[in-house]
C-alpha cells in the first residue's frame, strides 16, 4: 500500500515540476516576445516620424507622441570624455632608449663573469 502511494506522490511531484518549468519557460517567452514587439514597433514609428520631418511635413499626433517616448527612453546623459594616454615627447623617448641600452650593458658583464 505504501509503495503504491510513494509512486503516486513521486509521479505527482514530477508532473508539478514539469508544469512549473513549462509555466516559467512559456511566461518568459511571452514576455520577451511582447517586449521586442513593442520596442520594434516604437522604433519603426520613430523612423516614420523622422521620414515625415525629412520631407518637411508635420508628423501626425500619434507619431509625435512616439517620437517623444523614443527620445525620452533612448536619451543618454553626455559622458565625460575619457582622458587620452600621454604621448612621449622625443626627449622622453630618447631617454627610454638610453636606459634600455644601459641595462643591456650592465647585464652583459655579469653574464661574462660566469
Amino acid at each position: 500500500m505504501l509503495k503504491r502511494l510513494r509512486l503516486q506522490l513521486a509521479f505527482l511531484y514530477i508532473l508539478a515540476a514539469i508544469g512549473l518549468v513549462a509555466l516559467f519557460g512559456l511566461g518568459s517567452y511571452v514576455l520577451l516576445q511582447l517586449y521586442f514587439q513593442r520596442e520594434t514597433d516604437l522604433a519603426l514609428q520613430y523612423k516614420m516620424a523622422l521620414q515625415f520631418r525629412q520631407y518637411g511635413l508635420t508628423p501626425p499626433a500619434e507619431l509625435l507622441r512616439v517620437e517623444q517616448n523614443w527620445q525620452a527612453s533612448n536619451s543618454r546623459p553626455a559622458s565625460s570624455p575619457t582622458p587620452s594616454k600621454p604621448t612621449l615627447s622625443p626627449v622622453q623617448s630618447d631617454l627610454g632608449e638610453d636606459s634600455e641600452d644601459e641595462e643591456k650593458q650592465t647585464a652583459s658583464p655579469s653574464l661574462l663573469n660566469r
